[in-house]
């Protein structure tokens, strides 16, 4: 019994040696909750953690492996994996029209498609809501395209984190989050992460003030100051951050294309020229529409 009461403390000690410097650590980090209820750390660092496992592994889909996808994308939907492997045909379709050399891919990519729209009838869609979010890489440059008109062109290491849908009756809600690091090295930790809420409701909103007060009626308030940074009819640009705190700001857009609206916010820590760089990815932005 005395061994065993030893055997015990010891083990204690131990944990608690090699505890403390995590311990340590986890102390000086700050939790924050995005407008879609995810929730990420900040380290020390200035480096940003999602405090989940990424829901679904989005690979960004190149030329380079572009002749193993289509089977990919067939296997996965045969074996009952039919969102993985719409969202990869979709993908695949997106970047042969970033890139005319694998039109004959994208159009193979196409019929398979097509194939599956008329297979799944009246549940496609809801099917195409799930898989509306694609994922693409042109040399550096990796492209996130969402169906309801918004895309980003990015040219670090990029994560998909998160994708959420609703749908009732005449409105619907897309959205999703992803993480960018502008070392890209680490792809666990980003340098600034982004939110995006796409909403489409049976009626054109008439400016981006009208649908950023629409959008706001369902967020949670929080307590940031806010700067405008531009305004005009179809978008509104904020710098937003927190008063006493200078570990992290942010920017935030309410944009409108016809009858959706977009909600943008990204994430950063205030170090380096982090700033900098995401109001360039945030300027780059291109609003359009496409559908299957």
């Amino acid at each position: 019994m005395r061994s065993y009461k030893f055997y015990l403390s010891k083990a204690a000690v131990l944990f608690l040696i090699f505890s403390v410097p995590v311990f340590a650590q986890m102390l000086g980090w700050i939790k924050y909750n995005d407008m879609d209820g995810n929730i990420f750390l900040l380290d020390q660092n200035g480096k940003f953690y999602l405090e989940e496992k990424p829901d679904f592994d989005y690979k960004a889909v190149s030329a380079e492996g572009f002749p193993y996808y289509i089977k990919q994308a067939k296997d996965l939907i045969e074996n009952h994996y039919k969102k993985e492997g719409v969202t990869l045909l979709k993908s695949i379709i997106y970047l042969s029209d970033l890139d005319n050399s694998l039109y004959e891919r994208g159009s193979e990519a196409s019929k398979e498609l097509n194939r599956i729209i008329a297979r799944e009838g009246d549940r496609w869609k809801m099917l195409d809501l799930d898989t509306s979010l694609y994922f693409a890489r042109t040399g550096d440059i990796n492209h996130i395209f969402i169906q309801s008109g918004i895309e980003f062109h990015i040219p670090y290491k990029t994560v998909i984190l998160k994708k959420k849908t609703h749908a009732a009756h005449s409105y619907t809600r897309d959205s999703f989050s992803f993480g960018v690091n502008f070392t890209n090295q680490d792809t666990k930790t980003y340098s600034s992460v982004f939110s995006v809420v796409s909403e489409k409701v049976p009626y054109n909103f008439d400016s981006a003030e009208t649908y950023r007060n629409f959008a706001e009626k369902k967020t949670i308030p929080d307590n940031y100051k806010r700067e405008i940074i531009s305004k005009s009819r179809n978008r509104i640009m904020n710098y937003f951050f927190r008063e006493g705190d200078s570990t992290f700001a942010g920017y935030e857009i309410f944009e409108i294309n016809g009858n959706s609206g977009f909600f943008i916010q990204a994430y950063f820590s205030t170090k380096g020229d982090n700033k900098e760089k995401v109001k360039q990815l945030l300027d780059n932005i291109e609003v359009k529409g496409r559908s299957f």
